[in-house]
């Protein structure tokens, strides 16, 4: 197999084990849910071609069990109230232009009272429907039943699995791309680059927040995954691990933001007032490739803690927090040599000593270790003792943060 083929096969794989087998389980979902709606309408209606019900099943269906209930309850509610007006407009006038414009207007009235949401405009299309045909009323409310209920129990038997990957991947993702930003400015810096560049890395750690984003959605995800679902009762809770963790972060980007902002406004600022050795700015590009060491591996920590049976330690995240403070402290040496210079660059100097120390904390270790503990009294009683057999075993606690989630 030559090299193309190869890098191909490998590309094939890595997308099957990330999303080949959740699309064909969630395909066959789909497709079960629908087939049999139709087999069970067909049953109750054999003179009749009822694709109301399979319609109904597909849409009802969702990723989640909450989520697949919360759309079967607004799927039915919203084709009985459009069924009842016409019914009742059908009776009284018949169909007629004006007639139908009240049907329309009644309807979604009614809808927007029921809160139906994203199935407001089911209300006036039912109502539209059966205004024209009103024998079918009774049909299309007992297929609407019946493929509420079909949709609902396809994910009773085949329940969805959990989100705990996924949601694992996007926030590690968070870390890995503020990582990515801070080595490329660490890279950059021992060059002296403009100030238009340190502007550069303020915008994009700016663009860090829908990285952010995209967790915080992953992590509710998870969160509605477990809600009603039988495979939540033996699975360990993640959520208030990924919580923490993304809180972390969320907290370290705004530190970076204020970090490149006084890198912006001051120490990259080309003024013939203000001179920084070229020693200054490789113990920057330093401290932040250290910054970077440790965001990283903070990412891969909270995932591994999040994973049962993780297997990843502490090692690389005590390690670059290590490193962190040793170079924060050579770094503080030669900030207080060019400080003496003028009083800005006191005031742009703890700034920036600031921000370091406040992703030190964000990251630090003995405070995860007391959360856990408290993690594991709170989580015990709930029976989920097998999975934090093996949380014990390694001493990667939590985030301050993780019980107030």
């Amino acid at each position: 197999m030559n090299g193309d083929a190869r890098s191909w096969w490998v590309a094939l794989r890595s997308w099957w084990r990330r999303d080949g087998l959740v699309l064909v389980v969630r395909t066959f979902r789909l497709t079960a849910a629908a087939v049999a709606a139709y087999l069970v309408s067909r049953a109750l209606f054999p003179r009749t071609q009822p694709l109301t019900g399979p319609l109904t099943a597909l849409l009802v269906v969702q990723a989640t069990l909450f989520s697949t209930l919360r759309m079967g309850v607004l799927r039915v509610a919203s084709v009985v109230s459009g069924v009842v007006v016409a019914v009742f407009v059908s009776d009284a006038v018949g169909l007629t232009w004006w007639s139908l414009g009240a049907v329309i207007a009644a309807a979604l009235a009614i809808g927007q009272l029921l809160r139906l949401r994203e199935q407001l405009l089911e209300v006036p299309i039912s109502a539209m429907l059966i205004l024209g045909i009103p024998a079918a009323a009774t049909a299309r409310i007992a297929e609407t039943l019946i493929g509420a209920g079909v949709g609902v129990l396809v994910n009773v038997v085949f329940p969805p699995a959990l989100r705990s990957r996924s949601a694992g991947e996007a926030v590690e993702e968070v870390a890995v791309r503020t990582a990515d930003l801070l080595m490329r400015a660490a890279h950059e810096l021992p060059h002296r680059p403009s100030r238009e560049e340190a502007l550069r890395w303020l915008q994009e750690a700016r663009d860090l927040a829908r990285y952010v984003d995209a967790a915080d959605r992953a992590v509710l995800d998870l969160r509605d995954s477990r809600r009603l679902n039988p495979r939540a009762i033996r699975e360990m809770d993640t959520e208030p691990v990924l919580r923490s963790g993304l809180d972390a972060l969320e907290r370290s980007i705004v530190a970076m933001r204020s970090l490149f902002r006084a890198m912006a406004d001051g120490l990259l600022e080309e003024r013939e007032s203000i001179e920084h050795s070229p020693e200054l700015f490789g113990a920057m590009g330093v401290l932040l490739e250290d910054l970077a060491d440790g965001l990283r591996a903070y990412g891969a920590l909270v995932r591994a803690d999040a994973e049962e049976g993780g297997a990843a330690s502490d090692a690389a995240l005590a390690e670059a927090l290590d490193a962190l403070r040793a170079t924060r402290a050579h770094l503080t040496e030669l900030l207080i040599v060019d400080a003496g210079k003028s009083r800005d660059h006191w005031m742009l100097s703890g700034s920036l000593l600031a921000d370091v120390d406040r992703v030190l904390r964000e990251l630090d270790l003995e405070v995860r270790a007391r959360q856990r503990e408290q993690w594991r009294r709170v989580a015990a009683p709930r029976g989920v003792l097998r999975p934090l057999k093996a949380l014990a075993g390694r001493s990667r606690p939590l985030d301050e943060t993780i019980l107030s989630s």
